[in-house]
């Protein structure tokens, strides 16, 4: 997708189109992806994807001058090869999985706390939106969504559910 056509772009045209000089706004929109990554990293608290090598290459650090291997074929088949074996291992039954998601959770309000914080420092309204996700929900599946895997719905939807869990009820009404 182009970047004129994301919603942030959108966004920027109309509050520019409006003579807007200092938007008063923040919107995060996270979803799917996000919990995707934090329910598959091994801490929950580090599951911003990137943030390791941002902060490697930020501190100078000796792996921030040389992420650029991880991007090499060889090192991306090995990767894929790791994969395929990591997800042989014994799958999360339902107490972990709800503790994952529950420390995934954990990680976005956190963060919610923290610009909401901000806000109130800098005096910018915070909005935050969880994406829909075509696996999650109390709906008959299409025929494209029954093809798609079931573990992924458990996986990621168990994130979503604590999140909806933890709602406003008016949140998802």
């Amino acid at each position: 997708m182009p970047d004129w056509a994301t919603l942030p772009s959108y966004l920027s045209h109309s509050l520019n189109s409006y003579g807007h000089t200092s938007p008063d706004i923040v919107i995060f929109y996270d979803g799917f992806n996000d919990a995707e990554f934090g329910m598959a990293a091994a801490d929950p608290w580090s599951a911003h994807y990137g943030l390791e090598i941002i902060k490697a290459r930020a501190e100078g650090s000796l792996r921030g001058r040389f992420d650029f291997v991880h991007r090499l074929y060889t090192i991306r088949i090995f990767d894929a090869v790791r994969n395929l074996v990591r997800q042989r291992r014994k799958p999360l039954n339902d107490q972990e999985l709800r503790a994952k998601a529950v420390s995934v959770v954990d990680n976005y309000e956190g963060n919610h706390n923290i610009a909401s914080a901000l806000g109130q420092v800098y005096q910018f309204r915070f909005y935050e939106f969880w994406q829909h996700m075509l696996l999650y929900g109390h709906k008959l599946p299409v025929p494209f969504e029954e093809q798609l895997t079931p573990i992924d719905s458990r996986f990621v939807g168990a994130a979503y559910q604590e999140a909806e869990r933890r709602a406003p009820k008016t949140a998802f009404a």
